[in-house]
C-alpha cells in the first residue's frame, strides 16, 4: 500500500487539493512503517552509558589555569605509565609494527589505485544548459598485497642507500600528492633509519624553497611534473638541487641539466630483492619533519619521533575501534575493510588514518579530489570503486558534499522533497533517543549513502571547525557516525574526537587516552568562567612532538618546560567533559567598544549561508569601529538563485555590486547569525560579495585551507576600506 501511494503521489497529476491529500496520506503511511521498524541502536546505547568524556585530576595549585583533564580510561595511570603504554608501545616504531602486520597478512590487498588513462572535454547538459566538461578516464584498478607493499618499501629504502648514496640520518623530502608511492617512500626512508621531510604539494614556491634550505635536503621524492619548477627555484635561490626520485615521467622539454634523477619504479625494480634491515626501535629517534603551512610567516618544520607517531596511531585507533568494531583478518576481498585516501599525506590526520587502517588489516584506495564521484570520473568515482568503511577530510570537503546533495533535492513543496524532509526530521529525532530508522535508511537515504560507496561507518573531520548544519546533515543523511576531532601537527593530531553519534554538533568530543589537557587563563577567558571553564588549550602526553626544526625561539614559545604544548586555541569544557574550541588567541579581534569577535568561529557559521561558497567567508574587524563587515565568495548559480529569491533583477557578475543585492546579502547573513544565537555586535553591517577564488595556489589560503588574513588585507585593501566607510 505504501509503495502504491508513493508511486501514485509522485507520478500522477492531481489537482492541488488531491495532491496534498494523497501525498500527505502516503507520507503518513511511510512514517508509520518507519516508526514500527525503529529499534534501539545498541552501539549508541553502550557508548552513551560510558559516562563523562573527560575527568579532572589533581589540583591547580592556585595557578591561573584549570585542573588537568584526562580520558576516564587513564584515570589511575601516572604520566610515566601512559608513556610506557603508547610511546612506541610493544614495537618501538610503526616500521616494526607494519612489518609484523605484513608477515601476518601476506597476500591480502593493502593498497589500490587507478592510473589515469586520459582526460577529455565533452559536452555536459545540466538543467537545460550545455557546457564543456572535463572527464578523467581511469584504467582498471591496480593492487599491492601486504607482502608486495613491504617488499617495495624495502626496495625503495635500499635504493636510497645504495644507488642514491644516502647515509643513515639523511633527510629525504616527500613532495607529492596522496598516492601509494608516498607511503611506500616514507617507510622505505625509515627502513634505513633516515628522516622523512614532508612538504605539502601546494605549499607555495617560497615556502618550498624555505623548507629545502632549512632542512638541507640531499634528496626528494616528487612528481615528475614538478621537477622543472623545482630546479628553476633552486637555481634562482642559489641552492643545490636535491637528488630527485620521480613518480610519473618528467615532461618533455624540461631542462634537467645538472640534476640527478631516478625513476621511482626503476629504483624499486633495481632493488626488488632487498632484505629487511634492522628497523628503527628507539621511539625517541626522529622520524618525520612535517612542515606546516602557517597563516603568518615562514612554515615551521614539526619534529616527530617514532614514539609520537606510534602513540597517535594506536591512541586514535582505540576510539575508532568503538565504531569500526572487531577486525576480521580473514575477510574476503569483497568484505575487507577499506579506506579512501584523499587528504594530503603531509597532513598528519591523513597519515594517521591510513596507518590505522593498515594496522586493522584493511586496504587503502588512493583517489583524488577530482575523481571522488561519478561527476568527472569514468567509468565511475573513487567512492564507488573503493567503498570505504571510513575516511577523513576537512570541513571544506564535507560542506561541498552537503551542498551537492542538497542541490539534487526536489524543490520545496514537491512530494519527494516532503518525503525527504519528513524522513530527515524523524531520523534526527530517533538518533537523539538512541534509535535507528531502517525504513527511512533504505527508502530515502540509500542514494546519498551510495554516494560514499554504500558501507561507510564513520567520517572523521579535522583541520578546522565543522559547522553545526553540516555535522547534523552528514549524521542523518549518510547514516554514519561523524567524528569531529581536534589536534594540531604539533600534537600529532590526536587530542580529542567525538563519540559515536554524539549529536551535540559543535564540540570536538572527549579526550583520547594519549593526552592530558588543561586551560590557561588568557584575556578575556578564564578557567573560573561560569557555567563552563574557558582558556587557552594546553596539551601534554606522548603525542607532543619535539619542537620546530632549527627554530629554538619559536619552540620555546609553544613547547613549555614542563611538557605542555600551548596551542593558541581557546577551548571550553562542558559538564559532560567534552571540549569545544571557541576561538584563537591570535584570531581574536576587539572592536571599538572593547567587545571580542572570534573571527574563525563566526566564519564557520556564516559559511552555511546559501550565498556562500565553502571556505568563502572572511570576517573583517576594525578596532576603531563598533561594527564588523565581511567578504563573501559566491558563484553564478548561488548568486542568481539568491537574487531571484529576493526579487532582485540583474545579470552575473554585475549583480554582485548592486546595492539592493548587497543589502539582501547583509540581511541574510544577519539572519544566519541570529538563528545561531549570536550577539548584535557579531552581525555584519556591510558585505562585499565576490566571484573570486581563494586557494593555496594564489596565496589566500594555507595548504590546510585556512585564511591568510594578512594576504586578504593586502589584496582587498581598497574594498575593505570602503566597506567601513559607506552606508548601504
Amino acid at each position: 500500500t505504501v509503495s502504491v501511494l508513493y508511486w501514485k503521489a509522485s507520478t500522477t497529476k492531481h489537482t492541488p487539493y488531491s495532491t496534498t491529500t494523497m501525498g500527505g496520506c502516503a507520507i503518513s503511511c511511510m512514517s508509520m512503517v518507519d516508526y514500527a521498524q525503529q529499534s534501539e541502536n545498541e552501539m549508541i546505547k553502550a557508548i552513551r552509558e560510558l559516562g563523562p568524556q573527560s575527568i579532572e585530576i589533581g589540583t591547580n595549585d592556585g595557578k591561573p589555569e584549570s585542573r588537568i583533564r584526562r580520558s576516564p580510561s587513564m584515570q589511575a595511570l601516572s604520566q610515566a605509565d601512559i608513556f610506557k603504554k603508547f610511546y612506541g608501545g610493544e614495537h618501538g616504531s610503526m616500521a616494526i609494527a607494519l612489518e609484523e602486520m605484513c608477515k601476518k597478512l601476506g597476500s591480502a590487498r593493502a593498497m589500490s589505485y587507478r592510473p589515469i588513462e586520459k582526460t577529455a572535454k565533452e559536452e555536459l547538459t545540466e538543467n537545460g544548459k550545455t557546457k564543456m566538461w572535463e572527464y578523467i578516464y581511469l584504467k582498471p584498478t591496480q593492487h599491492l598485497t601486504y607482502q608486495q607493499m613491504w617488499q617495495k618499501m624495502m626496495a625503495f629504502g635500499e635504493g636510497l642507500s645504495e644507488t642514491v648514496g644516502l647515509p643513515a640520518g639523511a633527510r629525504v623530502g616527500l613532495y607529492e600528492d596522496t598516492r601509494y608511492e608516498w607511503m611506500v617512500s616514507c617507510y622505505g626512508i625509515w627502513s634505513r633509519k633516515m628522516v622523512g621531510v614532508t612538504v605539502y604539494a601546494n605549499l607555495g614556491d617560497d615556502a618550498l624553497v624555505y623548507a629545502i634550505k632549512e632542512a638541507e635536503l640531499p634528496a626528494m621524492m616528487l612528481n615528475g611534473k614538478l621537477v622543472g619548477n623545482l630546479i628553476k627555484l633552486c637555481k634562482k635561490a642559489g641552492i643545490a638541487v636535491p637528488k630527485l626520485i620521480v613518480t610519473d615521467a618528467v615532461p618533455a622539454g624540461v631542462d634537467t641539466e645538472g640534476a640527478q634523477i631516478w625513476s621511482f619504479d626503476e629504483l624499486c625494480a633495481k632493488h626488488a630483492q632487498a632484505r629487511t634491515p634492522e628497523l628503527p626501535a628507539n621511539p625517541k629517534e626522529l622520524a618525520l619533519i612535517m612542515y606546516t603551512s602557517g597563516t603568518t610567516g615562514a612554515p615551521k618544520g614539526v619534529m616527530m619521533s617514532h614514539g609520537n607517531i606510534y602513540a597517535t596511531v594506536f591512541g586514535l585507533r582505540r576510539r575508532l575501534d568503538q565504531v569500526l568494531g572487531d577486525v576480521n583478518y580473514d575477510a574476503s576481498e569483497e568484505e575487507q575493510e577499506s579506506y579512501l585516501g584523499v587528504l594530503p599525506l603531509a597532513h598528519i590526520l591523513e597519515f594517521a588514518a591510513e596507518n590505522i587502517l593498515l594496522m586493522r588489516g584493511g586496504r587503502i584506495g588512493y583517489g583524488t579530489p577530482r575523481t571522488l564521484t561519478d561527476t568527472s570520473a569514468r567509468p565511475h568515482g573513487d567512492f564507488k570503486e573503493f567503498r570505504p568503511i571510513f575516511f577523513a577530510g576537512v570541513p571544506r570537503i564535507f560542506d561541498t558534499i552537503k551542498k551537492a546533495v542538497e542541490g539534487k533535492l526536489p524543490a520545496k513543496g514537491e512530494f519527494r522533497r516532503r518525503v525527504f524532509d519528513r524522513a530527515y526530521e524523524e531520523r534526527k529525532a530517533a538518533l537523539a533517543k538512541g534509535f535507528d530508522t531502517p525504513y527511512w535508511n533504505d527508502r530515502v537515504f540509500a542514494n546519498p549513502r551510495a554516494l560514499l560507496g554504500g558501507r561507510c561507518k564513520m567520517i572523521i573531520s579535522g583541520g578546522a571547525p565543522m559547522s553545526a548544519g553540516t555535522y547534523e546533515f552528514l549524521s542523518v543523511v549518510f547514516c554514519c557516525a561523524v567524528g569531529q576531532g581536534y589536534g594540531l601537527t604539533e600534537t600529532c593530531a590526536a587530542t580529542s574526537i567525538q563519540r559515536y553519534y554524539d549529536l551535540q554538533k559543535e564540540n570536538v568530543g572527549g579526550l583520547l587516552s594519549v593526552c592530558e589537557v588543561k586551560l590557561r587563563d588568557v584575556d578575556p577567558w578564564k578557567h573560573t568562567d561560569q557555567p563552563h571553564p574557558r582558556g587557552e588549550v594546553l596539551i601534554r602526553g606522548p603525542t607532543i612532538t619535539q619542537g620546530y626544526y632549527k627554530q629554538p625561539e619559536k619552540t620555546k614559545e609553544a613547547f613549555l618546560d614542563d611538557g605542555w604544548f600551548a596551542t593558541g586555541d581557546v577551548g571550553m569544557f562542558a559538564a559532560d567533559g567534552t571540549l569545544k574550541i571557541i576561538g584563537r588567541t591570535k584570531a581574536l579581534a576587539k572592536n571599538s567598544h572593547g567587545e571580542y569577535i572570534a573571527m574563525e568561529s563566526l566564519e564557520s557559521l556564516l559559511v552555511q549561508n546559501d550565498l556562500a561558497m565553502p571556505n568563502g567567508v572572511c570576517i573583517l574587524v576594525d578596532s576603531h569601529e563598533a561594527f564588523i563587515c565581511a567578504l563573501v565568495l559566491t558563484d553564478e548559480a548561488k548568486a542568481m538563485k539568491f537574487a531571484q529569491a529576493n526579487n532582485i533583477s540583474g545579470s552575473w557578475p554585475d549583480v554582485l555590486e548592486q546595492k539592493d543585492f548587497r543589502k539582501a546579502a547583509v540581511a541574510s547573513l544577519q539572519a544566519t547569525a541570529k538563528a545561531a544565537g549570536r550577539k548584535p555586535f557579531e552581525m555584519v553591517k556591510n558585505v562585499a560579495v565576490l566571484s573570486d577564488e581563494w586557494t593555496p595556489e594564489n596565496g589566500i589560503l594555507t595548504a590546510a585551507s585556512k585564511l591568510r588574513r594578512s594576504e586578504v588585507d593586502k589584496k582587498y585593501k581598497d574594498i575593505i576600506a570602503k566597506l567601513f566607510k559607506e552606508t548601504l
